[in-house]
């Protein structure tokens, strides 16, 4: 049976309806059954403590940490871009453990994953997603030290989970609400089977979706994007029409889930466990590994990581 994750990113901290469109997705979620992953960031994480409910409702799910800040400068890209691995490595422990001020961008104290840890402490955070999915080793093995081991940044290209260095890497999550947007609008059959092809042409499928899509119109990061602004400032709202029609299209998606599970092809609530798929490095393709890690900076932020294929080289133990 094919493996069907459902994934969700929060990381808005500023637009106070990307938390009730949390709550309303976790609705959905207890509707149909499914239990899902969810990505904090510890910015994230420091707000939910003040939304009970919504904190609440996810403790039936899994809780993965999703960094310390996301886009506030330095970013996780920008911090391990030197050409020290070891600098870079200690770098990620220091700020991934601390609260990180959302305007300077200065350490101010503990925060990060023990924020995140503290919130939820009956959960086991075992899971990781770099911002962007850009994950620079050092990184990755900072998060690894952290005891988040399985892994969902890291792009191998492979269509199952695999084991390397101690870490699971699983596979890259199909975007459903961003890149490939199929809550947008009537979705056309092409995009169903197109949907059911992907799932199906893999051992293991992750689907991602953020909450803040389905109430802002722009991303809510757009603020970040030319660096760190003089004060935290909201984004535009979405329709209200546009919202329903993506909450409708999500609880499609999740109704479609139950459909194939009930026709035993995929299992959407599946458990983690370490598989028996070990990481063959010497079929890694370096350059097309790094461009896909490295493209949310270079189209988001206009920066190309100087030194991430020279870490990657030395992560895989491959020639550079």
């Amino acid at each position: 049976m094919h493996e069907l994750l459902f994934t969700f990113d929060v990381e808005d901290f500023i637009n106070e309806r990307s938390f009730k469109a949390l709550h309303r997705i976790t609705e959905l979620l207890g509707k149909y059954r499914i239990r899902a992953l969810f990505f904090i960031t510890g910015h994230a994480a420091e707000k939910l403590a003040f939304y009970p409910a919504v904190r609440r409702s996810l403790e039936i799910h899994e809780i993965g940490f999703h960094s310390s800040a996301h886009s506030v400068h330095p970013t996780v890209f920008e911090y391990c871009d030197v050409k020290d691995y070891e600098n870079a490595y200690s770098t990620s422990l220091e700020r991934e453990t601390s609260h990180i001020d959302p305007v300077s961008g200065e350490m101010e104290g503990v925060g990060g994953v023990q924020a995140l840890r503290s919130l939820f402490s009956s959960k086991k955070v075992f899971a990781y997603k770099a911002p962007g999915l850009c994950c620079p080793p050092p990184h990755l093995e900072a998060m690894v030290n952290l005891g988040l081991k399985f892994d969902f940044s890291m792009n191998t290209f492979a269509r199952t989970a695999v084991t390397f260095k101690g870490t699971v890497l699983y596979p890259c999550p199909i975007f459903l609400d961003c890149e490939n947007n199929l809550l947008a609008g009537q979705p056309k059959l092409s995009s169903w089977a197109l949907l059911l092809r992907s799932v199906l042409m893999r051992r293991i499928s992750v689907l991602n979706f953020h909450p803040s899509c389905f109430v802002n119109k722009d991303y809510w990061d757009t603020i970040y994007h030319n660096g760190n602004p003089p004060e935290l400032t909201g984004v535009s709202s979405r329709e209200s029409s546009q919202t329903r029609e993506m909450l409708l299209n999500l609880e499609r998606v999740l109704l479609f889930a139950c459909q194939l599970h009930d026709l035993n092809l995929v299992d959407p609530s599946p458990d983690f466990r370490i598989p028996e798929v070990t990481l063959d490095k010497d079929r890694i393709d370096l350059v097309r590994v790094e461009k896909a890690l490295a493209h949310w900076p270079r189209a988001f932020f206009a920066y190309k990581p100087k030194y991430l294929y020279s870490q990657l080289s030395t992560f895989f133990d491959l020639a550079d």
